[in-house]
């Protein structure tokens, strides 16, 4: 009686390729010309990507030959994730991924840092195009390590940030200036599902899943058809540790008072341990859905909807508050721009 055929999933045949192949010894390659070879595709695959080729002026082949590189890549690396992409040309490609955008909207948004669109057309083309002043400046409008992105590091996130913990009105005055020069941000909390604001509860040092949080600033860049959000790590911090939490409601009053847009967002633990360790960036682990609290209840006067309100009375009464109030309100005057 003939047994019926198994036809494995995808995942799986790559990961028997995977396996066969740490088993071999590497191959003697020639050369990096790649190899060529047909593919059947539907017919709207094919649409897609005749658009994308057409938006960049390149060919069909080697749009399918940039998505199939990278998905092998994401594929076969143990690592996985960020991690798995050995080349600049890859990393850029993940970034835009994860950003939800496509190649020809990432194409206009990377215009704005001088990255010519004609280099998204394939991997080669974009590493010709990339030096080192660039690589910085796409890692600093994704929000990612530049270290990273030249294949230095294994982690995407970077680790030089904003600090608001120990200049409040300093970090404060800088996103409130980029408002002001017509830049759309938003500065977002972000904690672990398990995570609570709560001063009653005590600081210990590996607390963090319970009373830590991370803010990103958050931008928002106006397209035709695909608008784009990148996401900029600041500091983290301890809402149990008081000089953590005062410095941070006094940062949330000075935004609140600039009217800058505040929200806070809960992730489940395990993104949460990935993006506190630097392993993740905001972009991947962000909900597509309604923020869970608001960051400003936590510095107002009154409760409904005010928090912890008589612990923010008695902040603004402290010289600490007054002397950042006062900083923020001369910053702000004095305009001081690329400072931040």
């Amino acid at each position: 009686m003939a047994r019926n055929r198994v036809i494995p999933s995808l995942p799986e045949l790559l990961a028997a390729i995977s396996r066969r192949a740490a088993a071999l010894p590497p191959p003697d390659l020639p050369d990096d010309t790649p190899d060529r070879f047909p593919v059947a595709v539907k017919a709207e695959t094919r649409a897609f990507l005749k658009a994308q080729a057409d938006a960049l002026n390149t060919s069909v082949a080697a749009i399918g030959g940039t998505i199939l590189d990278a998905v092998a890549a994401e594929s076969l690396q143990l690592d996985g994730g960020a991690a798995a992409y050995r080349h600049i040309a890859d990393r850029v490609f993940w970034l835009v991924r994860e950003h939800g955008i496509s190649l020809p909207a990432a194409a206009d948004h990377l215009a704005r840092i001088g990255l010519d669109g004609q280099a998204l057309r394939s991997s080669a083309d974009l590493e010709r195009a990339l030096n080192s002043d660039l690589i910085r400046e796409v890692a600093k409008f994704f929000g990612a390590s530049r270290e990273w992105l030249a294949g230095l590091t294994q982690y995407p996130a970077p680790t030089t940030v904003r600090d608001w913990a120990s200049a409040p009105a300093r970090c404060a005055a800088g996103i409130a200036l980029l408002k002001k020069s017509g830049a759309t941000v938003r500065v977002i909390f972000i904690r672990s599902e398990r995570a609570a604001f709560d001063m009653t509860i005590p600081d210990h040092p590996n607390g963090s899943e319970r009373t830590g949080f991370i803010a990103v600033l958050c931008r928002e860049y106006g397209h035709r058809d695909e608008p784009l959000r990148t996401y900029e790590l600041m500091r983290g911090g301890r809402w149990s540790y008081d000089k953590s939490r005062i410095s941070a409601k006094t940062f949330i009053n000075l935004l609140d008072e600039y009217r800058v847009i505040m929200d806070g967002y809960e992730i489940p633990d395990a993104d949460w341990r990935d993006l506190n360790s630097a392993k993740a960036l905001p972009v991947s682990v962000l909900p597509r859905r309604a923020c869970h609290y608001m960051p400003e209840d936590y510095a107002r006067e009154t409760e409904n909807p005010g928090k912890e309100v008589e612990e923010w009375l008695e902040i603004k009464e402290t010289p600490s508050y007054k002397r950042e109030r006062r900083l923020f309100e001369q910053l702000i005057k004095g305009n001081l721009g690329d400072e931040f």
